[in-house]
Order: C-alpha cells, then sequence, then structure tokens
C-alpha cells in the first residue's frame, strides 16, 4: 500500500534524522529538527481544536518557519493554505474567509496585518525573523467544527489562491494522495496535476 501524505512525512523525517534539512540565513537544521518543531507545532493546533480536513493559514515571510509550519499541517490531515505576506489586508482577510480557515500561523513581520484580516480566529504565533520555528500557545476562540466524514474535507491536502490585477485571488484545491495498492510496472504515461475549484 503507498502511504498517505502524513505517513510519508513521518517515515522521511525518521528515515533522514542527521540530514540536513533546511538551510536559511547561514543556519541549517536537520530532518530530526524538523520532526520535534513540526510535532510541538501540530500539538499546539491540535490542542486549539483544529483537526484533520480543517484549513490552516500560513501567512509568514519565506523562512524556515514556514517549512516547520507545513510540515504540522501535513502531518496532521489538515488543509494548508498559504497566504502571500505582500498581499493588502483587505486581500488577505478574502481569502481567509473564502478558504474558511479555522486557524492562523502567523508571522511575526505580518503579524499586526494578519490579526486584523483574521479577526476571531485562533491564532499560531511563531517568530519568522530567525528565531526558534516554535510558535507560542494558539490563542483565541478554540470552537473549532470538525467536518463530517465524507463531505471530502478530508481530501484535500491545500488550497492555492492565485489572482491577476482585475480581481480578488481565487482558490484551487489540490487534493491529498489516496493510498493505493502499488504496482511493480510503472507507466510512461505523464501525470498531470489535479486540482480543482475551490470549494
Amino acid at each position: 500500500m503507498r502511504a498517505t501524505l502524513g505517513e510519508e512525512f513521518e517515515a522521511a523525517l525518521h528515515r533522514h534524522r542527521a540530514r540536513t534539512a533546511v538551510e536559511a540565513g547561514g543556519r541549517s537544521w536537520t530532518y530530526r529538527d524538523l520532526d520535534r518543531w513540526s510535532a510541538a507545532v501540530a500539538d499546539q493546533l491540535r490542542s486549539g481544536g483544529v483537526r484533520a480536513g480543517d484549513a490552516v493559514a500560513l501567512y509568514l515571510g519565506n523562512c524556515v518557519d514556514f517549512v516547520v509550519a507545513d510540515v504540522a499541517v501535513a502531518r496532521m490531515g489538515a488543509v494548508k493554505v498559504p497566504v502571500n505576506p505582500l498581499l493588502p489586508e483587505s486581500t488577505v482577510a478574502h481569502v481567509l474567509k473564502a478558504a474558511r480557515v479555522r486557524a492562523l500561523v502567523l508571522g511575526s513581520s505580518v503579524a499586526a496585518l494578519g490579526e486584523r484580516a483574521g479577526a476571531g480566529l485562533p491564532v499560531l504565533r511563531v517568530d519568522d525573523g530567525g528565531g526558534p520555528p516554535v510558535g507560542e500557545s494558539l490563542t483565541g476562540p478554540a470552537d473549532v467544527a470538525v467536518p463530517p466524514p465524507g463531505t471530502g474535507a478530508a481530501d484535500r491536502a491545500a488550497i492555492y489562491f492565485t489572482g491577476g490585477t482585475t480581481g480578488l485571488p481565487k482558490g484551487s484545491c489540490t487534493p491529498r494522495p489516496r493510498p493505493s495498492r502499488c504496482s511493480t510496472r510503472r507507466s510512461s504515461r505523464p501525470r498531470s496535476p489535479r486540482t480543482s475549484g475551490c470549494c
């Protein structure tokens, strides 16, 4: 059987524990670091009520904290919603609402704007300026509804928002890989990415 996305992350984190996983700002972190830190972030999100299938916005700069949060969300079966830190506040608010985000991982570099745009959302604050990639405790409302099985919410791995110059960004859902039996015969037909409209 092919592993789920979360199981594949778990296997890779343990298989390559001593190898370098991320390099940034003249520093490096191993897969062991990534394992420990992403597990801590996942635990903080769970303690705030986030469950598999919930959308979690990652609103922070290009840093090691983004990688940690990305892996944490995948490991717990939640849905990643990356938000461009260069977007204006009104557009950020639109993305959070359109994706039905249930929690926000917020970088210190965009903290003020993010808290306004995501007013009412549980927030996990991280230092995306070079500090340890572990967030503060999740704060805010924790009455997160868990999508019932069969709704398709847990089948999403991520929601990516792209936009032009004539309107607000539109979301596209990336499906989560499904477990399936592996075949020893590989197809020569190239695979195309699967996306669907934002639900």
